[in-house]
């Protein structure tokens, strides 16, 4: 006669199910152990992932860098070629000694372009040639020290904290500024350059300097500045408002400022061009 399911069967069934439970026991445990060891591990390996990609992408920028060197090293070297060809030739030609100083002036880079300028200034027969090379040697020779042919992150993170302590403490702080006058109109804004340089004051600690702006640079991309103009970096907003303000109120002078994406860090320039 049956008692309801208890028995031995019953009994055997209900033991191996403990069994089972108490073996399962260790070995969730052992598992959850193996999943805690493993953690470190896998952040590890997921760090060293990542400093893999970016080791990858440095890798790839330097080879760019480097190809680009090498491209401008290049093509350095046969605008070198073609100045020499064109100034040893025994029948001078204005012509080409004219196209051989807009190749410089529009392909080379600094500081050899100012030197094959020289080298064009003193070698050319044409004398127009030779008065455009001698200005735009002489203006490109005065860009290197304003701000460099290349801007590091770490020189702009300076700059920019030049510039915050420096505007709390004076008008224009330590920034550089460069007013150009256009060839152009010489005898118009020479004076007025010499003038808007009178507007630092006595707490402003950068470099302020008068400039020509020669018209064969002037006609390069990049410039084509036909009116009063400011230019600035967006980090540089408010000494260009300055410089706007005293140029209106001082000088009665009106000018637009525009905001530039090329970085000039520590820099504003302002052009006298307007016809």
């Amino acid at each position: 006669m049956s008692n309801g399911g208890s028995g031995p069967g019953s009994e055997k069934s209900d033991v191996v199910g403990t069994i089972t439970k108490w073996i399962s026991i260790p070995s969730a445990l052992v598992a959850l152990g193996a999943a805690l060891m493993a953690w470190p591990l896998d952040r590890e390996i997921k760090q060293l992932q990542a400093s893999s990609a970016r080791l990858e992408i440095d890798i790839k920028r330097t080879d760019a860098e480097l190809r680009t060197m090498e491209s401008t090293r290049k093509l350095t070297l046969e605008i070198y070629q073609e100045v020499q060809k064109v100034l040893r030739t025994e029948k001078k030609n204005s012509r080409e000694e004219e196209a051989v100083r807009v190749l410089v002036q529009s392909l080379a880079e600094d500081p050899m372009r100012s030197k094959l300028l020289d080298a064009i200034a003193l070698g050319a027969n044409s004398p127009d040639v030779r008065k455009k090379a001698e200005t735009s040697a002489a203006f490109y020779r005065d860009e290197l020290p304003t701000y460099g042919a290349q801007v590091s992150a770490a020189s702009l993170s300076s700059s920019a904290a030049v510039q915050t302590i420096s505007s709390s403490t004076s008008r224009f702080g330590s920034f550089n500024i460069d007013f150009f006058y256009c060839e152009s109109s010489r005898k118009k804004y020479e004076p007025l350059a010499l003038k808007a340089v009178s507007l630092k004051d006595s707490t402003s600690t950068g470099r302020w300097r008068v400039r020509l702006l020669p018209e064969s640079v002037n006609a390069q991309a990049g410039y084509n500045i036909h009116e009063n103009l400011i230019r600035y970096n967006s980090d540089e907003k408010g000494i260009a408002q300055t410089l706007l303000a005293d140029l209106r109120t001082k000088l009665q002078v009106e000018a637009k400022a525009m905001e530039i994406a090329y970085r000039t860090p520590n820099y504003v320039s302002v052009f006298f061009c307007a016809h």
